[in-house]
């Protein structure tokens, strides 16, 4: 019964409406189950994508969505990558990863055009928790079974982190900034209570995983949401109730964490050649700020083999900074794009926050701006080559986008009326 009653709050009688909010699922599973698939026809990454894919296209079809200048940017990237595409020398290695890109972007137009919906930004908000409880119970299973990736070699108390690994931690942080807004949203104890379980095994997930662009976006990304936030009372309990927590369950923990931080400090020690080679985001960021210097203005303008950056500076090991991909394969015009889009997201939220007083709006406001910032910090480990976290990230940044101007429509017309 309990199941059904979350089923009649959660989906709805339109099936492309329950197709969006079932993709937090999709994506869930496919990113941990892709590893065990690799080079079968079944492959839960390629089924996702064709999915999306063939959705994305009925979908634009049916349903144009537009809302200003943000729009115009994912629109912008999604043409302009796919163009620059075609300069390849190796279509089957650049449209892959365009796909991929594809993937992710257009998730936006689909929070978008849903997010008008009353009721839907709710039901996402289930889907998301849903995803993370998901994950969760990889990490569970994966180390009461001993299957999946482990968190770094050299490390005697590791653990088992599931089909993703490591990198997972990424997702999991983007969601945990989400848990303000979720808080606000679900009232009764026992979705508290879920919250409060969810959030303990995600900070557990993020320390033992060491993940350093995730610990950083983390941090930076709830520093901007405790800055932002409206109840500064309740982030500092918020910040004390971390604080007893960390140190109550620091030994469960902390052998973890100082086994990860010998590993990485020893990785990161770019005195040794052969870890400078092994820290290759260190070199290539000289590679291709060298190649784009001297290059034409062709391949400054609009880059070179767009993510097939491996044939065309004569490596094995693509590029793993998205920026430096960006730079390399769409030039200044694609690089500009690129940051165009990131740019109007924050510029959109931040006129949010500053011209409404209300509660919600400097909530939710607030976490997609330091969402936004911790995927920019994200990238430089880079995420651009996978579906998520990124995905995720556009479905909730055009859902809280369509959220917003329909509250803010509402509040016009109830002020109208009262006139």
């Amino acid at each position: 019964m309990r199941i059904r009653a979350l089923l009649r709050v959660w989906l709805v009688d339109d099936w492309m409406e329950n197709a969006v909010l079932l993709l937090p699922i999709i994506n869930a599973l496919a990113t941990i189950l892709t590893t065990y698939f690799i080079g079968s026809s079944l492959n839960p990454g390629v089924l996702r994508g064709v999915f999306i894919l063939g959705f994305s296209f009925f979908f634009l079809i049916k349903n144009f969505v537009s809302q200003g200048w943000m729009s115009f940017w994912v629109y912008a990237n999604l043409l302009y990558f796919f163009i620059v595409c075609f300069f390849s020398s190796d279509w089957s290695v650049s449209f892959n990863s365009y796909l991929k890109y594809y993937v992710s972007v257009v998730h936006f137009l689909f929070g978008l055009y849903y997010s008008r919906r009353e009721g839907f930004i709710n039901r996402l908000s289930i889907s998301i928790l849903l995803m993370l409880a998901i994950y969760m119970l990889d990490f569970l299973l994966a180390n009461l079974f001993g299957y999946g990736g482990v968190s770094y070699s050299g490390v005697e108390n590791s653990l088992n982190f599931g089909g993703l690994g490591v990198n997972l931690a990424k997702s999991v942080s983007m969601i945990l900034m989400l848990f303000p807004f979720f808080f606000l949203l679900f009232h009764q104890s026992k979705w508290k209570w879920i919250l409060y379980l969810l959030s303990v095994f995600s900070v557990l997930f993020i320390l033992f995983a060491f993940k350093r662009s995730a610990i950083l976006g983390t941090v930076i990304g709830f520093l901007i949401i405790a800055f932002t936030y409206p109840s500064k009372g309740k982030i500092i309990k918020f910040s004390i109730g971390l604080g007893l927590f960390s140190i109550l369950f620091a030994p469960v923990y902390i052998d973890q964490v100082i086994d990860n931080f010998k590993a990485r400090e020893e990785a990161i020690d770019l005195r040794s050649e052969e870890n400078r080679e092994k820290q290759a985001r260190y070199l290539e960021y000289f590679r291709v700020t060298d190649a784009w210097i001297e290059g034409s203005w062709k391949h400054r303008l609009i880059g070179s083999e767009m993510f097939n950056d491996c044939h065309y500076y004569r490596v094995k090991r693509m590029l793993h900074t998205d920026y430096m991909t960006i730079l390399s394969g769409g030039g200044a015009i694609g690089f500009f794009i690129f940051i165009g889009l990131y740019s109007s997201i924050i510029i959109f939220f931040s006129r949010a926050y500053l011209s409404d007083s209300g509660r919600l709006t400097k909530v939710y406001s607030g976490i997609v701006i330091a969402m936004t910032v911790s995927v920019l910090v994200f990238g430089i480990a880079g995420i651009i080559h996978g579906a998520e976290p990124r995905g995720t990230y556009f479905l909730l940044v055009g859902g809280f986008v369509a959220y917003h101007e329909r509250r803010r429509l509402r509040d016009k017309i109830k002020h109208l009326s009262n006139v």
